[in-house]
């Protein structure tokens, strides 16, 4: 019996079907402005780009996809965990960019090296920045041989900069060579203006009782005794009350010749004698020339002293260096010393060592022929 659909009740066979369709209608012309982009500018490429092209004028960095990648998290392993996913490689600089880092950092280096008041160093890069730019200009091949002779320029380029380098570098080793002789020339000069100082002071024959002492009494000792000099001649109040009475006594001395002289008359018998007054004129006139003489050391003995405290800062210095260089001394004295011993311990070790090799051959050959012994009483216990 078949069975119909019609037999079923709540059924309609006359009814119009129903097809389910999207709930969002849009036209064609409305695809199409949906797959245009979403602005146009006239300034803007939107054309496809190349990504070889791409890659090689701006990436420096590839990512590279593992072929074979673990990620269960194991230690160890061909590929460890921080090994899983991409790997990112460099790609290899070009011709033009290769010269252009060459040119940016040399350009960097000249910027920096101006502001200094040595202004050879910037000419240097001068000129090796042109002698670049040169190269990059009259280097004009085909594609073929590209990669040669960018290379064959690079190099004669740069072994022409590192030739004028080290052509300045020797000019400067001159100059250098020039400075240390001027300087010690300077110092030789100094070294005899000393010595000139010390022979007008009077310390040049003092103390000469051991070959490596100049002087019996300290430089210090020296100008404390004379500043106390000094101080004991400018700052006396008992040497000021004797100046002023030799003054006072000079002056009476004066009035009374004026008026001897001026009368014709016999000095009376209480007037001192001639004899008398004339050395008493002396002594006056010898005070008078002292206190000058002071006046005048006065001036020039403050340098003097200036002069011998830097002399003795020169001194001081002198003595250090001398004791480095004697300490320097010693240390290759001691080194020597050791290296000697050491060659001595080595000859020792090799004397043992060949008569431990003389020793090990004599027991080997007794070994041997105790064996051999030992193998013909087999051979013959066997037979």
């Amino acid at each position: 019996m078949a069975f119909t659909f019609s037999e079923l009740p709540d059924i309609h066979d006359e009814t119009q079907e129903i097809y389910e369709t999207s709930d969002i209608e849009s036209s064609g012309a409305e695809n199409e402005v949906a797959d245009q982009p979403f602005f146009q500018n006239e300034e803007i490429d939107n054309d496809a780009i190349d990504v070889t092209t791409a890659r090689e004028k701006f990436s420096k960095n590839v990512l590279v996809g593992e072929v074979e990648v673990d990620f269960s998290g194991r230690v160890l392993g061909k590929q460890p965990i921080h090994r899983s996913g991409y790997q990112a490689l460099s790609c290899d600089e070009t011709y033009e960019q290769k010269l252009s880092r060459i040119r940016r950092e040399v350009e960097e280096l000249r910027l920096q090296d101006a502001s200094v008041s040595n202004q050879k160093d910037p000419i240097e890069l001068d000129q090796t920045l042109t002698k670049l730019e040169e190269a990059v200009k009259t280097h004009h091949v085909d594609q073929a041989g590209v990669e040669a002779g960018y290379s064959d320029r690079i190099k004669v380029a740069f072994e022409q900069a590192d030739q004028f380098l080290k052509q300045t570098a020797s000019q400067k080793e001159n100059s250098s060579a020039i400075g240390t002789q001027k300087d010690t020339s300077a110092i030789l000069d100094l070294e005899a203006r000393i010595h000139h100082l010390e022979r007008m002071l009077g310390h040049q024959d003092a103390g000469m009782s051991t070959a490596g002492s100049r002087y019996s009494v300290p430089i210090n000792t020296v100008l404390q005794e004379i500043e106390k000099k000094l101080n004991l001649v400018l700052h006396s109040p008992q040497l000021t009350k004797e100046l002023e009475k030799l003054r006072d006594l000079s002056l009476d001395t004066k009035r009374r010749s004026a008026f001897t002289h001026t009368k014709n008359e016999d000095p009376p018998d209480d007037s001192p004698r001639p004899e008398e007054n004339i050395e008493r004129e002396r002594e006056v006139d010898a005070a008078l020339e002292k206190i000058a003489e002071v006046n005048r050391l006065g001036s020039i003995v403050p340098s003097v002293i200036s002069r011998l405290k830097t002399l003795q800062t020169v001194h001081s210095d002198m003595a250090n260096a001398v004791q480095v260089a004697n300490d320097i001394d010693s240390s290759l004295t001691d080194i020597h010393s050791d290296m000697s011993r050491w060659n001595d311990s080595i000859n020792q070790l090799n004397l043992k060592l060949d008569a431990r090799e003389e020793t090990f051959k004599q027991n080997k050959k007794n070994i041997i022929a105790k064996i051999d012994q030992l193998s013909s009483r087999i051979d013959s216990l066997h037979s």
